[in-house]
């Protein structure tokens, strides 16, 4: 198991940021994939992160952003804008 920062990437703005941090990223983002999934009752009883989230830009504005995958404690990129 290795944690790691969960990444989003707002529609509006296009920043790309950590919203949350998951102590197994692996698990989470299968997680994730079955909540795309049609059964209704997998998605509600998960413990993946959300698909979509709020993202407030820096105009003030608000976007919604995308989950767009993970990245384990320990790679070498920072943490505000992984490649």
């Amino acid at each position: 198991m290795k944690g790691g920062s969960i990444y989003y990437r707002c529609r509006r703005c296009g920043k790309v940021y950590t919203a949350c941090h998951s102590p197994d990223w692996h698990a989470s983002l299968a997680w994730a994939a079955l909540r795309i999934d049609i059964n209704p009752k997998v998605a509600q009883d998960s413990m993946a992160p959300e698909l979509l989230d709020l993202h407030h830009c820096s105009d003030t504005a608000n976007g919604v952003a995308d989950l767009v995958g993970a990245e384990a404690d320990d790679h070498k990129r920072t943490k505000e804008q992984p490649k």
